[in-house]
């Protein structure tokens, strides 16, 4: 146990390093604000980085368990995602981006439940196909978000927050998902992260319904 301790202390060191790194002050000096001209957006950012781990932290290990190599995930994950930048990257735009949103959300968080009872490759690439779905139009739906309601002088530090919000959310979520894993599996943890995005989703057109399209 302790030297499993002595393992993970330079890594939760570093994140907090990374995290308090130049974008904490402006945590400081701006999300109150931020806030207040963004809605949710923030919000949401923060949330749906805490539920990025089982992609990018615990994927690996539960699919060698399970059926195999996580190849067929990711080339899947990264095809579709590329391909509808390229080539449907209008659509926000056209639709309106809140009117999206909960779309590509509803595609991450069906990958996540898929994930949650595969059983094959194919099921697999599917989830990747629908992860890779959600990821090509949520970020830069919710990164156009926070630049368009910034204020001018205040986009800079938008980003940063934009960018410290991911840090933040990876370092809070990966141990709290690691602990469902650890407690009911990690069907369970994919079931219950795909059931938070749909809630996250929910409290951001909630919340942010005087902001606009």
């Amino acid at each position: 146990m302790r030297s499993e301790r002595l393992f993970t202390a330079p890594f939760v060191l570093c994140g907090l390093a990374n995290l308090l790194q130049g974008t904490a002050f402006n945590l400081y000096l701006h999300f109150p604000g931020f806030l207040k001209e963004l809605g949710a957006g923030e919000v949401t950012i923060g949330w749906i980085a805490a539920l990025w781990p089982p992609l990018f932290v615990f994927l690996k290990t539960f699919v060698m368990e399970t059926v195999g190599t996580v190849g067929g995930f990711f080339t899947a994950y990264t095809g579709v995602a590329v391909f509808l930048r390229a080539t449907l990257g209008w659509l926000p735009d056209r639709l309106g981006p809140k009117r999206l949103l909960p779309v590509a959300i509803a595609a991450l968080a069906c990958g996540f439940l898929l994930i949650s009872r595969a059983g094959s490759s194919g099921e697999i690439l599917v989830a990747g196909m629908l992860c890779g779905a959600g990821h090509g139009f949520t970020f830069p739906i919710l990164f156009g978000l926070t630049v368009r309601r910034a204020r001018i002088a205040d986009r800079g530090s938008a980003m940063a927050i934009y960018t410290a919000l991911f840090d933040a959310g990876i370092l809070v979520g990966s141990p709290v998902l690691g602990l469902v894993i650890e407690r009911a599996g990690y069907g369970a943890m994919y079931a219950s992260a795909a059931g938070l995005l749909v809630l996250g989703s929910l409290i951001f057109h909630l919340w942010d319904r005087g902001h606009g399209p």
